[in-house]
């Protein structure tokens, strides 16, 4: 009988994951000619990081020794732009708002791993550069990079589930433009 690795299945488990949310294609075409083992198990979890959102940017920050992952995705500013718009049509505050508090909540799930070296922050849009984003700060400690993939991708479809509500809620299809937020 083969021993398979803990390592390897974390590997798949990541993979499988990318695989159920149609996001695989990256990271398989950058893996196709591997040989799956124990060196390339750490880069696919590191490659899946940045598979989930439309744009990633990965950075070191020195004074902490941790790195940075800052993600920006177009369902990021279409939540905003619809929750500024329902703000507005129902007269309340934005922490009055439950789909700011659904994607909070969301985001505190996805994120919430079984090892405690990382911290993230969600930005709105409402901070001084005016965009959305979220960023993730994994300190060297950290050693559950499988588990990371997952969790985005849960936090997108959050996202995605929210924005369908908001547009139903707000009588937009599809295609409807957002109105423009004041």
């Amino acid at each position: 009988m083969v021993e398979l690795s803990e390592q390897l299945w974390e590997g798949l488990y990541t993979l499988k994951e990318l695989y159920d949310h149609g996001r695989e294609g990256a990271v398989l075409d950058m893996m196709r000619d591997c040989v799956l083992d124990a060196d390339y198990v750490g880069e696919i979890a590191m490659e899946s990081i940045g598979a989930v959102f439309a744009d990633t940017l990965e950075s070191y920050d020195e004074k902490w020794e941790a790195e940075v992952y800052i993600f920006r995705d177009p369902v990021f500013e279409e939540l905003h732009t619809l929750c500024l718009a329902y703000e507005q049509a129902k007269h309340i505050r934005p922490d009055k708002n439950p789909y700011r508090e659904n994607i909070r909540k969301a985001i505190y799930t996805g994120l919430y791993f079984g090892d405690c070296s990382y911290d993230y922050w969600y930005y709105d849009g409402t901070q001084r550069d005016k965009t959305c984003k979220l960023v993730l700060k994994l300190y060297p400690e950290y050693y559950l990079y499988y588990e990371i993939a997952g969790g985005l991708l849960d936090i997108y479809d959050a996202f995605c589930d929210q924005i369908t509500r908001l547009k139903g809620e707000l009588n937009m299809n599809d295609t409807a433009a957002l109105p423009e937020a004041a």
